[in-house]
């Protein structure tokens, strides 16, 4: 009776040993893996989900086919996702492999696979699991010396280098979760592809990135609340992603090409390669320019122009407006300048009622009796302040430029900085700086009506040329000063726009062609930007901002990178 129930068990061990096997593999995304293998169905991955999600995420995520069959069984919370080991992507393959196949190693050229899974392993499975294809088995046969396609239980079958998987050769062996290959030519960071909706952009979504800011504000250059608004569920669309605030970490995101920056468009496109080689040739001719160096600015002009001013307050959000604020900094950068350099400053706008006091108080007064300092001078209370007011600006400094080019100065020694705070998605936070761009440079710009010629400034030279090359130098060479501020500020703890600090240029929304800022893209001064101190939407950009310590701070960095720059060594 003894030796019946001991031949009892070990039938019974050996059939739950090799009928059927499901192991844990991880957790992610908020799905649980399994790895499992059958006698009927062979190795297949189960995905354990919530019951909202579709099975096309499913697939984006996990098989290398949007034709990949999967199946799935529904509870009442939960879904179980069916997905054949044929159908998976390499890097799910590798995982499944190593789980299932510990004791599997490679030496002297050769993968050798242990047989675990009695009745569920044949010849033709292990050409696929391993090499990925099953008529590969003729080979593996003939190496092995075996009769017949049976393997049995623990025999050992060695597998050629030549064809296995690229992730099972010892090439590919895994350097910090990366492969040796992987390390010396980086993953792309996007890849590209065309459906019936058009060419797109795939980007894969990391750990705590979000599609508002690690996409749309990333890759389309898009800033404003409304249009990364627009733009996201457009994209979320065109992916499939129902939730947009439970994305899984890997995601597919499909982006529209027409959407993306110009850097970040296929490489063979017309637009990538017309913006490399703006950005190219404004380098080239930058450097080729003389910088006149001088010890401690002396004999630098620099134009500071506060933004908006009058009845146009700018931006206006979380206690914080663009105007007083922006003129607080730049009468602390006048400040430093005149009591530290021997710079010249020529401020673009006076304030009546303060004239250019620095305010250490969080709460500075609004007012509205800014002036600017053309002739005679234009009341920015009008309200022609925003559609006037604006091209006054670069006519004033094209005429001091023209003045002091004039009177011997060089024109790499005159400056022109122009300051604004931002409204835009409440994420997105830090400094921004924008240069002039060739690429939209026009070759005429200005005004003959009778609102603008009753201005000296206007009447000397209602219209201005302009040609590529001068715009490429002076990209070229504001760049420089640009990332000059951005360090400098970095180093002053102010934080600065994570993706791209320094920008060409600006869209309006999310159907807009790009455009340069008008104080900057009609001015004819060498050195010239406009920079984004912040965005007033973020709450905390706004509290910097408001904080008097803060624009202090500000200010100590654009002397600094000016200093640096004009350095005489």
């Amino acid at each position: 009776m003894g030796k019946r129930i001991v031949v009892l068990l070990l039938f019974v061990n050996s059939f739950l040993a090799f009928s059927s096997t499901t192991i844990f593999l991880k957790k992610e995304n908020g799905f649980l893996l399994y790895a499992s293998i059958t006698k009927s169905e062979g190795i297949r991955l189960l995905v354990k989900t919530k019951s909202s999600v579709s099975k096309k995420t499913v697939i984006n995520y996990y098989a290398n086919s949007k034709k990949a069959k999967v199946r799935y069984r529904r509870r009442v919370k939960t879904k179980t996702f069916y997905i054949k080991y044929e159908d998976l992507k390499n890097r799910y393959k590798e995982i499944v492999l190593k789980k299932l196949f510990p004791g599997d190693y490679f030496k002297n050229g050769f993968y050798y696979h242990k047989v675990r899974y009695k009745g569920a392993e044949s010849l033709w499975r292990v050409a696929v699991w391993f090499t990925g294809n099953g008529m590969n088995y003729k080979t593996i046969k003939k190496i092995n010396n075996l009769r017949k396609n049976a393997l049995y239980y623990r025999a050992t079958v060695k597998i050629p280098e030549t064809l296995l998987f690229p992730f099972l050769k010892p090439s590919a062996t895994r350097l910090n979760g990366k492969s040796k290959k992987e390390t010396n030519k980086s993953t792309p960071l996007l890849e590209y592809g065309k459906d019936r909706q058009g060419e797109y952009a795939v980007y894969r979504l990391k750990k705590g990135e979000a599609l508002y800011s690690a996409v749309v504000v990333r890759f389309t250059g898009r800033l404003d609340a409304d249009s990364v608004m627009e733009l996201a569920y457009e994209i979320a669309k065109r992916s499939g992603i129902k939730d947009v605030t439970d994305i899984p970490v890997g995601y597919p995101v499909k982006i529209p090409v027409k959407y993306l920056l110009p850097e970040y468009k296929p490489k063979n496109s017309k637009e990538y390669r017309q913006y490399r080689e703006d950005i190219k040739e404004s380098e080239i001719l930058a450097s080729r320019q003389k910088i006149e160096k001088t010890k401690n600015l002396e004999g630098v002009y620099v134009i500071l122009d506060p933004g908006h001013g009058g009845a146009d307050t700018g931006a206006m959000y979380n206690g914080v407006w663009e105007d007083d604020y922006m003129y607080d900094i730049i009468c602390r950068v006048k400040r430093i300048l005149e009591s530290k350099t021997k710079a010249v400053v020529v401020p673009t706008v006076y304030d009546k009622s303060s004239g250019y006091k620095v305010f250490d108080t969080k709460k500075i007064k609004l007012d509205r009796d800014e002036y600017l300092m053309t002739t005679p001078k234009f009341n920015l209370n009008s309200k022609y302040a925003s559609k006037v007011g604006v091209n006054l600006r670069w006519y004033l400094a094209n005429y001091l430029n023209s003045k002091r080019i004039k009177s011997k100065v060089p024109p790499s020694k005159i400056v022109f900085i122009s300051f604004h705070a931002d409204a835009l998605y409440r994420k997105v936070r830090g400094t921004m700086v924008y240069i002039p761009y060739a690429g939209l440079y026009r070759k005429r710009a200005g005004f003959r009506s009778r609102t603008y010629l009753k201005y000296y400034e206007v009447r000397v030279k209602p219209v201005y040329k302009f040609t590529k090359k001068e715009v490429q130098v002076s990209e070229g060479l504001s760049r420089k000063l640009a990332y000059k501020i951005i360090k400098n500020l970095k180093k002053e703890g102010i934080p600065v726009h994570k993706e791209k600090p320094v920008r060409e240029f600006i869209y309006r929304s999310r159907y807009s062609r790009p455009f340069v800022p008008a104080v900057i893209r009609y001015n004819k001064v060498m050195i010239k930007m406009l920079i984004e101190v912040g965005n007033l939407r973020n709450k905390k950009d706004a509290k910097n901002i408001a904080d008097p310590d803060f624009r202090e701070k500000f200010a100590n960095a654009v002397v600094k990178s000016l200093l640096e720059f004009y350095e005489k060594r």
